[in-house]
């Protein structure tokens, strides 16, 4: 805990484009902690402010425990401790360890077979990520009983090498990081902290660090509100969906719910309409997307070697979008101009079909 607490106090003194120092309002659920394996489902008072912190995990396919309409009163007086997986112990440890009273863990703190609940949350999750304290990612395991830390023997004084966060997006040691909802968890928290398979990892709105030392650099392509972020919003937008259009997601159809809050702080920025991917101030750039020589194909199980482009299952997006396909795409910067608003080299018609098809498939990031 003491190198969690160590970056800590260094964010939330030194950054000043870090945001908040995680006295924010709470979610309209969040998990209290009142000892080491004391919990409870609670509900704040309205407009309650306390400092909270987020766990970002994967799902898996082992069922883990949820609060839905027949356990949300039990929840409420109390979660056994025995009924919580390894990775929401874990979390809930480091909480009660720093000091922090609240967690929200989306299985637990979202009403699961309430499809009203879980829209009115989703819709939420922008605001929810951007002003917690930081965020515990499970980035090693792949599903919630393998738990944050490592518990390993080991009979030799040496080290293997360490793989770092700017190269295992796509490796199978971090499947956390391969996960298209976890891309905006990550973009949305002021700070993170990674629990890897060898160590820990800080990552914030001004530095990514390793516990060892070897990493540290400055992120230049971090989704923010600040006005002096280096990249135009629409150079930044074209980063932000090359590589999340390659993340994995188990149902297509929430290509676009799942960069809902990372649309709506860009949308903050550029102060124009939003239509399924495209924005209405570069819609001709927007446009010329086009799918990715390493074309890496979504799905529940994302395999970097697949590299085949794959046709949508069911209709989740106009044709015109680029998340009308299953793969990574991408924009060719040698197409523009220093201005970017110019082309050379491309020539679009925007007939009235497709002008009002996009007032008709909109999809507003709000």
């Amino acid at each position: 805990m003491a190198q969690i607490s160590k970056w800590l106090n260094a964010c939330t003194g030194f950054h000043k484009g870090c945001g908040t120092l995680g006295r924010s309002y709470l979610p309209t659920r969040v998990l209290e902690i009142t000892g080491p394996r004391q919990v409870r489902l609670y509900i704040p008072e309205e407009n309650e402010i306390a400092p909270y912190v987020c766990l970002s995990h994967c799902w898996g396919t082992k069922a883990c425990t949820r609060t839905t309409t027949s356990t949300f009163d039990r929840h409420r007086q109390a979660i056994p401790w025995d009924d919580l997986q390894k990775t929401f112990q874990d979390a809930v440890s480091v909480t009660y360890r720093l000091g922090i009273r609240y967690l929200w863990i989306d299985s637990l703190c979202i009403i699961q077979d309430d499809i009203h609940d879980w829209r009115h949350e989703g819709s939420l999750m922008a605001n929810i990520y951007a002003h917690c304290y930081f965020t515990i990612a499970a980035s090693r395991s792949s599903d919630s009983y393998q738990g944050c830390f490592i518990h390993e023997d080991y009979t030799l004084n040496v080290r293997e090498e360490l793989k770092h966060i700017d190269d295992v997006y796509d490796d199978p040691d971090f499947p956390l990081l391969r996960r298209a909802w976890v891309f905006q968890e990550r973009n949305l928290s002021p700070r993170t902290v990674h629990f890897g398979p060898n160590e820990l990892l800080w990552e914030c709105m001004a530095k990514v660090e390793c516990e060892c030392l070897e990493l540290y650099f400055s992120p230049d392509d971090r989704i923010s509100t600040e006005s002096s972020h280096i990249l135009t919003p629409s150079r930044q937008w074209y980063n932000i969906v090359t590589e999340y259009s390659a993340k994995a997601l188990t149902f297509e159809k929430d290509i676009l719910p799942a960069l809902q809050g990372v649309a709506r702080v860009m949308q903050s920025k550029r102060r124009c309409q939003y239509y399924a991917g495209l924005w209405q101030d570069t819609l001709l750039l927007d446009l010329l997307w086009m799918i990715s020589a390493t074309c890496f194909r979504r799905g529940a199980t994302l395999d970097p070697k697949d590299n085949d482009l794959e046709e949508p299952q069911t209709w989740h997006a106009p044709s015109w979008s680029w998340a009308s396909v299953v793969g990574k795409v991408e924009w060719n910067s040698d197409s523009f101009t220093p201005k970017e608003n110019n082309m050379k080299g491309s020539h679009i018609s925007v007939r009235r079909p497709l002008a009002q098809t996009l007032l008709e498939n909109s999809v507003a990031p709000s």
